[in-house]
């Protein structure tokens, strides 16, 4: 296996000349306890011409110890704090593969996830990323695995109207044909959150995507993850949404989309600050969705929960203690599986598979 360009049991020095046909970007802040993990899971491959870059974003931990004791089994970049999108960008600038892969250091690959992704870029000159399951799991309780197909459909070929709807693509599966990054670009270091949807979307309007139907891959949620600022994610999102709005659109995929992908976004983020009881922002954010589009009062529980929120707040709170009380499920039962989760980075309506981050690569 060629890591950082070597072989299995050599040194980096050795086989320096050789050139990997993927590589492997892992950004990473102060997760130490993680990373090790996640290097095995690549190093578990099964496909062997790779290479692994480990870009350490400023940790202030054990990090760069924990790097240290893999030896010439990875190259690291050390750099200081910049954020999520600095860092791949750093890795993207040092890779040398055809295919470059992105697994965030908290995460992990199942052993096929390389060799199953590179077949498919061979054999499909058309497509430019190739995505797949992933299974989310909870530190607490790892042993209850969740697919993400749960909460998001997974299509393939020319997806852009999906992806601006909610980024489907799960964050630790993509692979991308490196040229790709030459054409739309390298990641936007001004989003805080939803980097990865943002860069999605810009290859889906040059290049068709494709969908391996296997689990490869699994998703760590713990109370870390930078998906669990909603806020963040709501700001970042919309940030997106204009951008994807705004870029030429010269086969008119995305025409007639904008004010119901925007409803939408209002709608699924005050749905989860109704559930978490916000009320006077839920009821903002409601107001903005039916705004901009009137049908949205019978998506899923819009017009319920905006007339609990227009009663005030202290109104709201006695309503959902009284359901309590008369042992009912939870009004917060009606923010369902397609509101906002967070993606660690990235993200959209539905389970976030983007990590946000607040000026660091990972870990906050």
């Amino acid at each position: 296996m060629l890591h950082g360009c070597f072989r299995r049991g050599d040194s980096l020095r050795r086989d320096q000349l050789v050139i990997p046909r993927v590589s492997v970007v892992i950004p990473t802040y102060n997760y130490a306890r993680y990373v090790p993990e996640a290097i095995d899971s690549v190093l578990a491959q099964s496909f062997e011409e790779l290479e692994i870059i480990v870009v350490d974003d400023g940790s202030t931990d054990k990090t760069a110890e924990v790097l240290r004791a893999f030896g010439g089994q990875l190259r690291v970049i050390r750099q200081e704090r910049r954020g999520l999108s600095a860092a791949r960008n750093t890795g993207i600038r040092a890779a040398r593969g055809q295919y470059l892969a992105f697994l965030d250091s908290d995460d992990l690959w199942l052993p096929e996830k390389v060799s199953l992704q590179v077949a498919r870029l061979d054999a499909e000159p058309e497509v430019g990323l190739v995505y797949a399951e992933t299974l989310l799991f909870d530190d607490s309780t790892p042993a209850t695995l969740t697919p993400h197909s749960y909460w998001a459909s997974h299509p393939s070929g020319k997806i852009l109207p999906w992806l601006v709807r909610q980024n489907v693509i799960p964050s630790p599966t993509p692979m991308v044909r490196r040229e790709l990054f030459e054409r739309v670009g390298l990641f936007d270091e001004t989003l805080s959150a939803c980097e990865d949807w943002d860069m999605w979307i810009r290859i889906g309007r040059v290049c068709e995507i494709a969908y391996v139907n296997r689990v490869l891959a699994k998703y760590r949620q713990h109370r870390e993850n930078m998906s669990l600022d909603s806020d963040r994610l709501m700001m970042n999102g919309l940030r997106v949404l204009e951008k994807a709005f705004s870029a030429p659109d010269p086969s008119r995929e995305l025409h007639g989309l904008r004010r119901t992908v925007f409803s939408r976004w209002y709608a699924d983020f005050g749905l989860g600050r109704f559930h978490k009881g916000r009320y006077a922002q839920a009821r903002r954010d409601l107001i903005r969705a039916v705004t901009l589009d009137p049908r949205l009062l019978f998506y899923r529980n819009t017009a319920a929960v905006l007339s609990i929120c227009l009663l005030g707040s202290a109104a709201a709170r006695k309503l959902r203690a009284l359901k309590r009380a008369m042992g009912r499920h939870d009004v917060s039962t009606w923010a369902s599986k397609s509101a906002p989760i967070g993606s660690k980075s990235t993200h959209s309506t539905g389970v976030m598979t983007a990590r946000a981050e607040s000026g660091a690569a990972e870990g906050e």
